[in-house]
């Protein structure tokens, strides 16, 4: 039976275009986990100040005293109170206070430990805004706008060059929460983005029909690879994928080995490189939690670590926060749409496939292992600095923070037996997306306007 030629990557475009705009401007500012911080830091990497400051114990940097007014005025207590609603009234009333660059205090905001690339669009539609003049909360919109345009036209390459699960990546980038994220000033943007595009790339490389790899395709892996090892640390394995890529097309093992060698280990180093001056910026956000104490835990207990990490990430309420626990982790989705969603994601995953493509025994071996480790890591992060000493869960930590790994497991996934496909497969897929996108629009504003 022929298909609807369908092209996933423009129809992702259409959509993320039209339902990132909608999130934009009907989430209300700073609505998103921790979004006052993340402009804090975006407003000061458009200043060109890439590390923070450090002042009585407290890290931040010195900003315009209007940019924490507008978070308080427009926050209003709203975060992790449901019943709480945003007022249009007083959005519309901050857009008439100036930004007064010169006024400034010293902020404390948490976001400080970050490397600046996760904040480059938004600071990018920042700087725009302060050359137009413009006022804080429009520059905060201005941030929210590019970030999403950087995100929108990452994923529409990612989609269009990779030679797999072109659907399942459709699905996955426009499930509540990713594009949410996407139209929020969050940092996760810009980490999720050139994780996608190194997978991406590094799959067009492996199967393609020419039997090496050109000069500017293995410097723009290199880019990304060293790209991803500044973003957040604990994904720093991710360039191990290039593993994935045969070695002919290297031009032999010696130079396979040595290019796999040279970019992990210049990503090691400069993971550690931003480690170690972002560590003198990491304050602990409770005093029952001592990361060398937690440390000597699991290394005396390594097993009772996994039961948690287990326990943790097998949880109803991990799920959730992956497909769509949008807000500050407090605006709920209905569970009638979060299972058959997270379901969704895998049938796909299982069911798509190209005929003359195959990841064999090895490649998902390399995938496995790269996959488990970071997943180890994201939770041993989380657990040495956000939870209690031999605690058996896992605190704080969330769903959204294997998003970007996620396409590591649907390429697990990847076989060519259990086939399943129809005419309207496709139109099905995009018709599920709009529903979804429109019931996660309808959530909003039940939760901040009704």
């Amino acid at each position: 039976m022929n298909k609807l030629n369908i092209k996933p990557e423009n129809a992702f475009l259409c959509l993320a275009g039209f339902f990132g705009i909608l999130f934009i401007f009907i989430t209300p500012p700073f609505q998103s986990p921790d979004e006052q911080e993340h402009f804090y830091r975006t407003y000061q990497v458009s200043e060109l100040q890439l590390v923070a400051q450090k002042e009585n114990e407290k890290v931040g940097g010195y900003l315009p005293k209007s940019l924490k007014d507008i978070a308080q005025i427009t926050m209003d207590d709203i975060p992790f109170h449901p019943e709480k609603k945003a007022s249009i009234h007083t959005i519309l009333s901050v857009f008439k206070i100036p930004l007064n660059a010169s006024n400034k205090e010293f902020t404390e905001f948490s976001t400080a430990i970050y490397s600046p690339i996760i904040y480059i669009p938004q600071s990018i539609g920042v700087l725009i805004g302060k050359i137009l003049k413009l006022s804080p909360i429009k520059l905060m919109y201005l941030g929210r706008i590019s970030n999403l345009a950087f995100w929108i036209l990452s994923v529409f390459v990612v989609i269009r060059i990779i030679p797999v699960l072109k659907w399942t990546f459709f699905i996955l980038t426009l499930m509540p929460m990713s594009i949410f994220l996407a139209a929020s000033l969050s940092g996760d943007t810009v980490t999720n983005s050139l994780i996608f595009l190194f997978i991406a790339v590094v799959l067009r490389i492996a199967y393609r029909e020419e039997k090496n790899i050109s000069r500017n395709n293995f410097i723009f892996l290199f880019f990304l690879a060293l790209s991803i090892s500044m973003t957040k640390q604990i994904y720093f394995l991710i360039p191990a994928l290039i593993l994935l890529i045969p070695p002919d097309m290297f031009g032999g093992r010696k130079k396979y080995y040595l290019s796999f060698i040279s970019i992990v280990l210049l990503c090691i180093f400069l993971a550690v490189r931003w480690h170690l001056i972002a560590r003198d910026f990491i304050v602990p956000v409770r005093p029952d939690i001592s990361v060398k104490g937690q440390i000597l835990y699991v290394l005396e207990n390594p097993m009772k670590f996994v039961v948690a990490a287990v326990k943790t990430l097998s949880s109803k309420k991990f799920i959730s926060h992956f497909v769509g626990q949008l807000g500050w982790l407090d605006t709920n989705m209905s569970w009638f749409f979060i299972i058959p969603y997270f379901m969704l994601l895998f049938l796909v995953a299982l069911t798509e496939y190209q005929e003359k493509i195959y990841i064999n025994m090895n490649q998902k071996i390399i995938i496995s292992a790269i996959s488990i480790a970071t997943v180890l890591l994201i939770c041993l992060a989380t657990y040495i600095t956000l939870t209690p000493v031999g605690n058996d869960r896992i605190h704080r930590i969330q769903g959204r923070y294997f998003i970007p790994i996620a396409p590591l497991l649907f390429l697990l996934l990847y076989n060519h037996k259990t086939k399943f496909s129809f005419k309207w497969k496709e139109l099905a897929i995009i018709c599920i997306s709009v529903i979804s996108l429109i019931y996660t629009i309808i959530v909003l504003i039940r939760r901040y306007y009704i």
